[in-house]
């Protein structure tokens, strides 16, 4: 069974987010700034070391948790967040200089101490994190002094301060042993209040060791179709929707679009039929159409991409070229495949959901369209979140 966002080849999003009429924000502005953002989907988890998840990280990720490290969304680069300062000891050993003077939202104290048992939660294998995703290697925190943290990882790691920015810091607190579903953190919002399949609902936090947020509160809510959370934005029963489909757009300021960085693409598993020769899944890029199905059912939303990788994210090649649209190629190396014994009739699942994207349906159909066309034995699956999210992990 394919476990898969979009398709063979690779596609990049954008995304477009409506933002409702709101008074100035100047002299005379309401000192109360609450904010309703909809989205399309709710949060899995509520606990720090899930922010993994897309949706899970709107709601948390720098609102109410924050990592020792931030990326630059714009260069990639590694900037400071709660270190200040890092530097390689040896090719396994990294040692982070810490800000002091911050709190976690419960009032207690962060410092090197509270670092590494977060850290260390967050890789631990029992607790099935979903960011550990990012630690590929077992590794060790702990703390020199309350300033000074110490990471020792079991193997070579010259990316460690990129990957420590998915271990979200978690207060004292926290359940070393269990996920919670009522996070602290260091960030500029605290929680509040929430169900996860209805809404979640943030407070300002008061002693925010940085800059203050304008908007006093958030409430995060749920609607997963576009035109649905559009609407909510137009009559002011949100203040931001987000993402929302080009034909909910509107033509003036208020539609805003910005870079997803996100990179949808099929996942094959090489150890089923028919994916478990080559040519089978060079066949697949060959087949799929990109080109027209951005230009056709994307618009501003999305470009065609090589790589599973943004320009900005660790790993992309610049220059790199992929096999391009051409089905006849594609029918001739299933040709070649089956002619050698390959089982290349084989029926497989494009497993979907609903809410990758606004228009994300429409695109699936065209992929699988396209596979159809070329000879593959294919049928579309369409999951909820969850149902998808435990097909996409091992062991599946």
């Amino acid at each position: 069974m394919t476990k898969t966002s979009v398709g063979a080849a690779a596609l990049a999003v954008s995304s477009l987010v409506l933002l409702a009429g709101c008074a100035g924000t100047s002299e005379g502005a309401p000192a109360d700034r609450d904010l309703t953002v909809v989205v399309a989907v709710e949060p899995v988890s509520l606990d720090p070391c899930d922010t993994q998840d897309a949706a899970n990280a709107v709601v948390l990720r720098s609102n109410v948790t924050e990592s020792l490290t931030h990326i630059d969304p714009a260069t990639g680069e590694v900037e400071p967040l709660l270190a200040e300062s890092w530097e390689q000891k040896d090719d396994r050993t990294w040692t982070f200089s810490l800000r002091e003077g911050v709190t976690f939202q419960d009032g207690s104290a962060f410092d090197a101490e509270a670092a590494a048992a977060s850290i260390n939660r967050v890789v631990d294998p029992e607790l099935n994190c979903q960011n550990l995703d990012q630690f590929p290697y077992p590794l060790t925190a702990t703390a020199i002094d309350a300033t000074t943290l110490e990471i020792v990882s079991e193997t070579p790691d010259s990316i460690l301060p990129l990957r420590i920015s998915y271990a979200d810091i978690s207060a004292p607190s926290t359940p070393a042993d269990q996920k919670t579903s009522e996070p602290v953190g260091t960030g500029p919002f605290t929680f509040e209040d929430g169900v996860l399949v209805d809404s979640v609902t943030l407070a300002l936090y008061d002693g925010y060791w940085g800059d203050a947020p304008e908007a006093t509160g958030v409430t995060y809510v749920y609607r997963s179709e576009p035109s649905v959370r559009a609407g909510m934005a137009k009559t002011g029963e949100a203040s931001i929707a987000v993402p929302v489909s080009v034909q909910d757009a509107t033509t003036d300021d208020r539609t805003k679009e910005y870079s997803d960085n996100r990179v949808f693409f099929l996942r094959t598993p090489t150890e089923k039929a028919p994916f478990t020769d080559i040519r089978v899944r060079q066949a697949a890029a060959y087949a799929i159409d990109k080109e027209t199905i951005v230009a056709s059912l994307m618009d501003r939303a999305g470009v065609p991409t090589d790589q599973i990788v943004a320009s900005t994210v660790n790993g992309f090649v610049d220059g790199y070229t992929g096999p391009g649209y051409d089905p006849e190629k594609s029918k001739e190396l299933l040709a070649e495949a089956k002619a050698d014994g390959v089982d290349v009739d084989a029926p497989f699942d494009l497993v979907t959901r609903p809410d990758l994207f606004p228009g994300s349906d429409e695109v699936i159909q065209a992929v699988h369209q396209n596979l159809q066309e070329a000879g593959f034995s294919v049928s579309i699956l369409s999951l909820d979140t969850d149902a998808w999210l435990q097909l996409l992990r091992a062991p599946f």
